[in-house]
């Protein structure tokens, strides 16, 4: 049985104010080159982080990662999802990230159009795409462009010692 979902935070007041700006026009922009785009998924919590890493894997292995064998679904159709198995190894779990699908009944699937479009406004406003899982590209996945691909140890322990704020301070996104 998989476990119980956890629904993204679509909110883009939870990001940082210079991501959620980007992130706001991002979607001005695909708006304007007639495309239906909308946030999915922007801060994350350690149980919503949880339940995408579960995704694909066994207990054993999230047993491995430190997390409970509940959020495992080795069964899930969309297999691995994530390579990020606390909130704070993905830049989404410091309000640095924003994730952007199609707004149709099959949002994760759009055209290349699509992708290319997003990339092209992510880039211009700041943010970065070259993200991959699995050996493939994170297409719905933004962040800050003046980041490392991910957190560093450094990073969880402002987060931990200073609060998101002082991330955002390190990386000139307040």
């Amino acid at each position: 049985m998989p476990p119980k979902n956890v629904p993204a935070n679509r909110d883009l007041a939870a990001l940082a104010p210079k991501v959620r700006i980007a992130a706001e026009r991002v979607l001005a922009g695909m708006k304007a080159d007639g495309f239906k785009c909308v946030q999915f998924d922007t801060l994350r919590t350690r149980d919503r982080q949880a339940f995408l890493f579960g995704k694909g894997r066994t207990p054993e292995q999230l047993i491995e990662r430190g997390l409970s064998a509940y959020w495992s679904w080795p069964t899930c159709a969309d297999g691995v999802v994530t390579r990020a198995a606390w909130h704070t190894e993905s830049w989404h779990g410091y309000g640095l990230a924003c994730d952007f699908v199609e707004n149709d009944k099959d949002p994760w699937v759009a055209s290349q159009a699509f992708w290319a479009a997003l990339g092209r406004h992510a880039i211009a406003n700041g943010l970065r795409r070259d993200i991959t899982v699995g050996g493939h590209l994170d297409l719905p996945h933004t962040q800050l462009a003046t980041t490392p691909k991910s957190p560093t140890i450094d990073d969880r322990l402002l987060l931990e010692s200073g609060g998101i704020g002082a991330v955002w301070r390190k990386y000139k996104a307040d």
